[in-house]
């Protein structure tokens, strides 16, 4: 078995790490930002599974995250040196060995280019949109990649959806969706945290492919690989099997 080789892709955000305010039990800083209130935390059980995987050498972790480099480098995971590989802008961008993986780099780039109505065109529009609603919510475009729409938080949540669902309405139907709290992103369909692993597992030839993940945009590349794993109290662990019970 020595030569038995396991990659596994897990998510970051609320699967490794996660605002204290999003689970208390965290004590273990994962991230650095310059304010105190953005770090993310591990809980004992988040650290313990992680080392359980990293400190075995025929294990590849691979990171698959909606994080911008930027954000990426900010977690303890980019720092590490068994770590030279990660899927950010979810999907948008693989990051190896320091540097775009170029043949992906040279895909994205030549889908954005077929795009009929541009990010920037979709961010303009809902941009006027906020304006003329007069709504103080947060419009942010991600380095190009996707759109994030963050709701102002006393904004009724029946309210929220309404909005959210008219500015979905904007976008062509070259973008899909995702939906969770106060967020809505918007980014073109070829951007998928799918397709990303797919590449990369036709490259890896590995023996066994793990995949970890907790919210619904997770499940498209959890499905590529052997065995999923799902932390409890999660977006796809309340969908499947009502933890709360």
């Amino acid at each position: 078995m020595s030569n038995t080789t396991i990659v596994l892709f897990t998510d970051l955000d609320d699967t490794l790490f996660q605002l204290q305010r999003h689970r208390s039990a965290g004590i273990y800083p994962a991230t650095h930002t310059p304010t105190q209130q953005h770090i993310s935390y591990q809980t004992v059980s988040q650290q313990l599974l992680f080392e359980l995987f990293y400190q075995q050498n025929h294990v590849t972790i691979i990171p698959v995250t909606a994080r911008s480099l930027r954000q990426y480098h900010n977690t303890f995971l980019s720092h590490l040196p068994r770590i030279n590989i990660a899927v950010l802008y979810f999907g948008g961008l693989i990051w190896e060995e320091n540097q775009p993986n170029p043949d992906w780099q040279h895909h994205v780039y030549h889908s954005f280019q077929q795009l009929s109505q541009s990010i920037q065109q979709l961010s303009s529009e809902i941009k006027q949109f906020l304006h003329v609603h007069q709504l103080k919510f947060t419009l942010n475009n991600t380095d190009g990649y996707y759109l994030t729409v963050r709701a102002d938080a006393k904004t009724p949540a029946s309210d929220q959806a309404a909005l959210f669902q008219e500015m979905i309405g904007l976008s062509s139907g070259e973008y899909i969706h995702h939906y969770q709290r106060r967020n809505l992103v918007l980014l073109p369909k070829f951007i998928d945290k799918r397709y990303a692993v797919k590449f990369l597992l036709e490259k890896q030839g590995a023996n066994l492919h793990l995949a970890m993940g907790d919210s619904l945009n997770d499940l498209s590349f959890m499905q590529l690989c052997d065995v999923r794993l799902i932390p409890k109290n999660t977006q796809i662990d309340t969908l499947l099997f009502n933890s709360n019970l």
